[in-house]
């Protein structure tokens, strides 16, 4: 496998009273966070991450400072090379999220914005 994709994660977003899990396209003032299915076509579009960068915390930053209610979203960053199959399971886990193994996977690849606050 490419070490170049090895090394990209994917930001996923579940906002609160939807179900669904979505994968980051890009953020912005104008349009607000866009996102796409996190499926095999979409792969494209995913906003991707170098794990070895500081580009996520940036990028988290930056969303804090813009917007104006972002506990409003649960992000969870996956591999890049198994995004697609990491939402399915996610989405899977999320419908039962205090279940104890679900928990803990969650637990591990959630995202907390506010730890980028500036």
């Amino acid at each position: 496998m490419d070490e170049k994709i090895k090394d990209q994660e994917v930001l996923l977003v579940k906002e609160q009273k939807t179900e669904s899990l979505r994968a980051v396209a890009r953020a912005d003032e104008k349009d607000g966070l866009k996102t796409v299915p996190p499926t095999a076509e979409h792969e494209q579009s995913f906003l991707k991450f170098d794990k070895h960068s500081n580009a996520l915390e940036n990028f988290l930053s930056n969303f804090m400072r813009q917007f104006k209610n972002p506990t409003q979203f649960h992000f969870f960053k996956v591999p890049f090379e198994s995004a697609v199959a990491s939402a399915r399971v996610l989405s899977e886990m999320l419908k039962a999220p205090e279940v104890p193994s679900n928990k803990e996977m969650l637990d591990y690849a959630r995202v907390n914005p506010s730890d980028y606050a500036g």
